[in-house]
């Protein structure tokens, strides 16, 4: 079911290293997260430095930044919505793609953020995206995302 529901875009392998960014709406607040879930330890071994945010946080790479790897969870909530994290996720993708930085993207939860962002995403980059948030789904989009790679 997960991999039925995914979509994917992987015009080429990515390069091992750079940043692994993980957006969330708390960073306080998410328990599908830990040092031993793919979404972490998955880019750890190919390389890349991990960094978590959350929607308190703003947006400001340099142009000396790694290449980087975002991956945003996003699910909307009908008590809080989602629009300040979905503004947080917009900040980051605009402000990577601005410095060339944006090395890849996965969504994992709203299918609307990556309708949103498939306009402006520059053919070269791959994007993954699943509904799910455990760690099931984290495995199953980031092998796909470094299938290939070393």
């Amino acid at each position: 079911m997960l991999q039925a529901s995914q979509r994917i875009h992987r015009p080429a392998a990515i390069s091992p290293g750079g940043r692994n960014l993980i957006v969330v709406d708390s960073a306080l607040d998410c328990d599908f997260l830990g040092s031993h879930t793919p979404a972490i330890a998955l880019p750890a071994q190919h390389g890349y430095d991990f960094q978590l945010v959350d929607s308190h946080v703003l947006a400001r790479p340099t142009a000396d930044e790694p290449p980087t790897l975002l991956q945003l969870f996003i699910r909307g909530n009908p008590f809080r919505g989602s629009a300040g994290l979905t503004q947080t996720a917009q900040s980051w993708v605009d402000a990577l793609l601005a410095i060339d930085r944006l090395q890849a993207l996965v969504i994992y939860g709203s299918p609307y953020l990556l309708e949103q962002f498939l306009p402006r995403l520059p053919a070269h980059v791959p994007y993954m995206f699943t509904y799910g948030q455990m760690p099931q789904a984290q495995a199953i989009a980031l092998e796909v995302l470094f299938q290939g790679q070393r």
